[in-house]
């Protein structure tokens, strides 16, 4: 795509995003307050997730359904000083307090559409902390995914709602109306200056597209099921109890497969345009499935797609040749996501091993440099702010080293290493007092944690005996029930997957290959089969037990024995 005067084209802006980081206006976002005494309980009864279970600060994933099952809404919900706070897309509003109205009767709360008062803008990326520890004094280091916080920007007002929308590590802004254009011109100059850029609305969906996150009426909308679509996953609570929709979301999980689902769609690598929206996809002169977004990804180098496909066709990593608007296309079906982004941890700890390396071969600048970017990535990084201290400390920079290893010390209280660095800088800068103090509390840790570790010790070895006699004691009872009768299929799978727990995987063979031959869609069975052929290095079996595992799990819609057995096929295929 061409590059237009002011912005970047959309490959680019993504691949800036993927690399550094990026913020967005969020023009599609809408804000609902729902505040009363009875706010929370009415949530709960009418959506999906366990509205109960927030805190002060917290947040989650929901959403509202009709009494077939079929979504009505699919939001972020925050709780934050008593109210609740919906960041929900603009055009879902109405229906959404449409949907919440229909229900309301007596309860004291009150629904309040504040989209007009907020701008919501994205801050995205794996730099994002760095910009937002600019704009934001005192940045919540601590926050979770959908948390939720009072601060200032930039000195005004706002909520920070931590909320992924690209696969990075995000927060979503929400500033009052007259703040946004100083805010927005204040990220465009420090963005600038990190290698952020602005993204367009076209080049948000890609990024979208590519963490496999389905937009609400237009890859998910009030036609479907929720169970046929992907956020459920994350949006229901299986054991809070009753809401509107609840017997028919509860009822396809336990006794069938959804007909359809929401699945990815990888294009072959000659396919360079992306194949048209709502596209009927046929094989074999069968439609089994219909298309919904679709990008050529910069960041996989393929076209990809959002597709609801028939459970026949939707296991993983299978070569489908579809018929997609008269041409005809090969794809293979993907889990979700397309792209997972690296923590921030798992980013600090790359470049924290790389910075050893360097280390090691001599370049203790580039070392230095790499271990001062993982502390910016994650400032409790225990053991680089150590190796950091000490490598400033042989360049003598002692007030640098002796600030890291005190805060070392601030973040664990126990360690030893922190205070017996500090005791060597201080002698080092000749404060022998220091020194010496700094070398009687490294003395007295060391001697507190020996004898933590023999009582850690000694307490591990008593919770093993306990959970061993635990699972020997359900080990009997399974045998009970099959000296009852033998073709019980719960009772070989879990005594099964009992002996797997306890590392007797030729023991749990022969069980778990009997409960798969009494109910072959029985898909954690698969699971734990697989595990024993691993523990007994048969990985010839191993594999072809997750792979059949994987075909049954992607039938029936179980997302999470299908991502593990994946994981563990992954591991072992490498």
């Amino acid at each position: 795509m061409a590059k237009t005067k002011d912005r970047p084209s959309i490959n680019d802006q993504t691949l800036a995003l993927r690399r550094a980081g990026a913020f967005a206006l969020l023009n599609g976002f809408g804000v609902v307050k729902i505040a009363g005494p009875d706010a929370a309980s009415f949530l709960q009864a009418r959506s999906t997730n366990d509205v109960l279970a927030l805190t002060d600060g917290s947040g989650e994933s929901n959403s509202l359904l009709d009494r077939t099952g079929h979504l009505q809404a699919y939001f972020s919900l925050h709780l934050i000083e008593e109210a609740f706070i919906a960041i929900i897309d603009s055009a879902s509003v109405p229906r959404f307090i449409e949907e919440l109205e229909r229900f309301h009767i007596r309860e004291e709360f009150k629904i309040a559409d504040s989209s007009s008062e907020w701008v919501a803008i994205a801050v995205q990326g794996p730099l994002s902390r760095k910009i937002l520890r600019i704009a934001i004094e005192n940045f919540p280091e601590d926050m979770l995914e959908y948390d939720i916080r009072k601060t200032q920007f930039w000195r005004r007002d706002c909520l920070i709602a931590r909320r992924s929308i690209t696969g990075e590590e995000g927060y979503i802004i929400l500033v009052l109306l007259r703040d946004a254009d100083p805010i927005l011109k204040e990220l465009r100059r420090v963005g600038s200056e990190h290698g952020f850029v602005e993204l367009s609305s076209e080049a948000l969906d890609l990024a979208q597209l590519e963490a496999g996150l389905p937009r609400f009426n237009v890859d998910i909308g009030p036609e479907d099921l929720l169970t046929d679509t992907g956020p459920q996953e994350e949006t229901v609570s299986y054991t809070k109890g009753c809401y509107v929709g609840q017997e028919v979301v509860a009822r396809i999980k336990t006794y069938s497969a959804p007909r359809k689902a929401l699945v990815g769609l990888e294009f072959s690598e000659d396919i360079l345009e992306p194949p048209p929206f709502g596209a009927d996809c046929q094989r074999n002169g069968e439609r089994i499935g219909s298309l919904k977004s679709s990008f050529w990804s910069p960041t996989l180098r393929k076209v990809i797609a959002l597709a609801y496909l028939a459970r026949e066709h939707r296991t993983p990593g299978d070569l489908l040749e579809l018929e997609i608007a008269g041409k005809n296309y090969k794809a293979s079906p993907a889990l979700l996501p397309f792209y997972k982004a690296k923590s921030a941890q798992e980013r600090a700890r790359s470049l924290y091993e790389k910075g050893l390396s360097e280390f090691a071969s001599g370049d203790e600048n580039q070392a230095i440099a790499m271990l001062s970017e993982a502390l910016e990535f994650n400032p409790a990084y225990l053991d680089c702010c150590e190796s950091l201290g000490v490598m400033l400390s042989r360049r003598g920079e002692l007030d640098e080293a002796i600030a890291l290893m005190k805060r070392l010390a601030e973040l664990d209280a126990s360690s030893v290493m922190a205070h017996t660095n500090l005791s060597i800088f201080y002698m080092q800068q000749g404060n022998k007092d220091a020194a010496e103090e700094e070398k009687a509390i490294a003395m007295s840790l060391q001697m507190a944690k020996i004898a933590a570790q023999a009582r850690s010790e000694m307490q591990q070895e008593e919770d093993d005996r306990i959970r061993i006699e635990d699972i020997r004691h359900r080990m009997g009872m399974f045998r009970e029930v099959l000296g009852i009768d033998n073709e019980d299929q719960l009772a070989n799978y879990g005594l099964g997957n009992l002996h797997v727990e306890v590392g007797e995987h030729a023991e749990a063979v022969p069980l778990l290959e009997k409960a798969i031959a009494l109910k072959p869609s029985h898909t954690v069975a698969y699971l734990a089969l697989g595990t024993a052929y691993e523990g007994l290095r048969d990985t010839e079996n191993a594999i072809a037990t997750y792979k059949l595992g994987i075909t049954v799990a992607s039938n029936r819609g179980d997302m999470q024995p299908l991502k593990k057995m994946q994981a563990r096929l992954a591991s072992l295929t490498v």
